[in-house]
This record gives structure tokens, C-alpha cells and sequence, in this order.
């Protein structure tokens, strides 16, 4: 597995996978409100501004970024898997690295806010439900983790 920090020379290749995984998911799944707030955020100025902002890491091989994490403050946030990679165990290895990372930092738990197809995923993963919050449109969920 390998995994780095990722660099402003890979903005417009997280861009390219984030699209394509709203495409493949969230276009036909979600209200068409939502879908399109989705495509607005993910664009060159916040996806730039985001890796300043956050520590951001991506899983890689040579046919490049399969996958990507951020975090800050003990939040996990955009934690996405290149939708032709999904099930490989990609988004495992991330969210194990994070974890990693945030004990190493010294957090007792991390949260995130996840999307209703990806509850089962951090399920499996020992998060737990805390909140279900509505939003754009759609029902998410905060969850928590004991590190």
C-alpha cells in the first residue's frame, strides 16, 4: 500500500475522481439540488484550498491517485475511492492510515459525516451513529470512533 501526502500538482486528478465517483453514484441517487452542490464544491479553488487547509492523503499506484483522505481537528472528512477501485480494500487501507495518524496526534476519537451508501463501510469499520442530520435534500449521518 502506498500512501502520501497529496500536493497541489494533484488537484485536477482528485477533482477528475471525485466527479466521476459523483457521476457513478450520487447523480442517479441523489436529488438533482444535491448532486450539483456536490460538483460546485469540488471545484480547482476549494479542492485547492482544501489541501492547504487539511492534512490530505492519497492512496496511489502507477496508474495513479486510487484514493484520498483529509483530516483535521479530529475529523475525518472526503474520504473517496476511485469508483473503478471500489472493493479492493483501498478505502480500508485509507481510513487504517487515518486512524494511525490521529493516534499519533493524540485523539481519543475521530468523527465523520457519512452519506447514506457509505454507513455500512465505517459500520464495519467501528464507527457508531451519533447524530442523523438532514441535509441538501438527504438524510447523513455523524458517527464517532474510539481510537
Amino acid at each position: 500500500m502506498k500512501i502520501r501526502r497529496v500536493t497541489e500538482d494533484d488537484v485536477d486528478e482528485i477533482i477528475k475522481l471525485r466527479r466521476d465517483n459523483f457521476d457513478n453514484i450520487a447523480k442517479n441517487k441523489e436529488p438533482k439540488e444535491t448532486y450539483e452542490i456536490l460538483i460546485q464544491k469540488n471545484n480547482f479553488k476549494n479542492i485547492k484550498r482544501k489541501i492547504n487547509d487539511y492534512e490530505m492523503f492519497c492512496f496511489f499506484d502507477n496508474s495513479g491517485i486510487l484514493g484520498i483522505v483529509d483530516f483535521r481537528d479530529g475529523e475525518v472528512g472526503g474520504m473517496f475511492v476511485r469508483f473503478d477501485s471500489v472493493r479492493k480494500g483501498i478505502g480500508t487501507g485509507l481510513m487504517d492510515f487515518i486512524e494511525k495518524h490521529a493516534r499519533k496526534r493524540k485523539y481519543k476519537k475521530i468523527w465523520l459525516e457519512s452519506a447514506k451508501d457509505a454507513k455500512k463501510f465505517y459500520t464495519k469499520m467501528g464507527y457508531i451513529v451519533k447524530e442523523n442530520i438532514q441535509k441538501n435534500n438527504t438524510i447523513n449521518f455523524i458517527m464517532e470512533k474510539r481510537l
